[in-house]
C-alpha cells in the first residue's frame, strides 16, 4: 500500500504547553479520515535540527472550529520552556506504515498563565467594568521551614517571555447564548508590568442585566506566539442593594411599673411619606460604661411587612429590651 501523502501544517505554529501538543493540520485531499489509525511527528532544534522527539498522536475532528488537529502526548519529552522547536508531522496507516511527513512548523514551548478576573473571584457581582488579569509571573507560596521558620518558595516555574497579544470577554447566559462581548481586542502593552510579568483589560459592558438572572463571564487571551488561554467561568448576578440600615428609631422609655427604662422602635416614613419596607433579621447590641462599653447582643428581631405594621404588631406589646440596672450615670452606646 502507498504511503499518504502528507497533511498541510503553517511555517509557523501556535505555542504549546504543559503535557499537550496539539497542532492545527489541513488534511490532505488525497487522504481519507478512515484511512488515517494516528499521527507521528518528529520535533528537531531549531539552531542545529537535532532530533529531540519522535512522538505518536492521534488525528482529531472539532466540529466547533470546523478544524483538524494533530496531538500529541508530551509526557515522554520533557521540552525546554521558551525554547522554539521545528516540527513535522506524518499520517499512520491501519497497517502501521508512516506517511509522509509535512514541511516543517516552528512553535515555541511555554507555559500556561494565570488568567482570572480577581474582582469576581468568588463570583461575586462586580459591577459592570471588569478587569481581566493576565500573569506569567512564577508561583509562590510560604511554607512552614524545619526551624519553625517562615519560607517563601517557587512551587511553578513560567516563561516570563511570553507575552499577551488579544483578549476578549464573553457574557452568556446559563444557555450558553451570547449575551455581550468585547470582541477580540488588541492589548495595550502600557499595562504590563515588566518587574512582574503581569498585565490587565478592561471591558466596560454597557448592556443591562436582567435582575436576578444568573450569567457567566470569562475573559480568553491570546499570546504573542498564538497560545489560546482561558479563564474559570465566572457566574454574575444583578441584584437589588441590600441597605444594612434600620429605619426605625431606637427609643428608651421610662417603665414607672416596673422601675426601668424599656427600649422601643418607633418605625420611620421615608421621604414620600410611605412606610418603610423592612425585611430579614436583625441584631440589636449594646455597650454600657460598666462593661468598658463592650458590645453586646440584646436580642434577634426577625421582621417582615413593613415597620409601621411591625411596630403595631409587635413592638406596642412587647418592648425588645429592659434595662432593669437602675444607676445614674450610666451611659449606653
Amino acid at each position: 500500500m502507498a504511503k499518504l501523502y502528507p497533511p498541510s501544517i503553517e511555517g509557523k505554529l501556535p505555542a504549546f504547553a504543559g503535557n499537550t501538543l496539539k497542532i492545527p493540520i489541513v488534511m490532505s485531499r488525497a487522504v481519507n479520515m478512515s484511512e488515517v489509525s494516528g499521527m507521528r511527528a518528529m520535533i528537531k532544534t531549531v539552531q542545529t535540527a537535532t532530533l529531540k522527539a519522535t512522538l505518536q498522536g492521534s488525528l482529531s475532528y472539532e466540529s466547533t472550529t470546523g478544524k483538524y488537529y494533530a496531538i500529541f502526548d508530551l509526557r515522554t519529552f520533557t521540552p525546554t520552556l521558551g525554547q522554539y522547536y521545528k516540527i513535522q508531522v506524518a499520517y499512520v496507516d491501519y497497517n502501521g506504515e508512516i506517511g509522509y511527513y509535512s514541511t516543517v512548523g516552528v512553535a515555541k514551548y511555554t507555559s500556561y498563565p494565570s488568567v482570572t478576573i480577581p474582582s469576581l473571584t468568588n463570583n461575586f457581582y462586580g459591577g459592570y467594568e471588569y478587569t481581566g488579569v493576565y500573569s506569567q509571573a512564577n508561583a509562590t507560596e510560604t511554607r512552614l521551614a524545619a526551624d519553625g521558620t517562615l519560607t517563601t518558595v517557587t512551587t511553578l516555574v513560567r516563561d516570563g517571555t511570553e507575552k499577551i497579544y488579544q483578549y476578549c470577554f464573553e457574557l452568556t447566559d446559563t444557555n450558553g447564548k451570547l449575551i455581550a462581548t468585547s470582541g477580540w481586542q488588541l492589548h495595550n502593552s502600557a499595562n504590563d508590568n515588566t518587574s512582574t510579568t503581569t498585565t490587565s483589560d478592561t471591558w466596560l459592558n454597557k448592556r443591562e442585566l436582567e435582575r436576578n438572572k444568573p450569567y457567566y463571564l470569562v475573559y480568553k487571551i491570546i499570546t504573542m506566539n498564538g497560545l489560546e488561554v482561558s479563564s474559570a467561568r465566572y457566574t454574575l448576578m444583578d441584584q437589588d442593594s441590600v441597605d444594612a440600615n434600620l429605619p426605625v428609631a431606637l427609643v428608651g422609655e421610662l417603665n414607672y411599673d416596673d422601675g426601668c427604662v424599656g427600649l422601643y422602635f418607633y418605625p420611620l416614613s421615608n421621604k414620600t411619606g410611605e412606610d418603610v419596607l423592612i425585611n430579614g433579621s436583625f441584631v440589636l447590641s449594646r455597650a454600657s460604661s460598666l462593661d468598658n462599653l463592650t458590645f453586646k447582643n440584646m436580642n434577634i428581631e426577625e421582621m417582615a411587612n413593613n415597620a409601621k405594621n411591625y411596630y403595631e404588631q409587635n413592638f406596642k406589646k412587647d418592648n425588645i429590651y429592659y434595662d432593669k440596672v437602675n444607676i445614674i450615670y450610666k451611659k449606653y452606646k
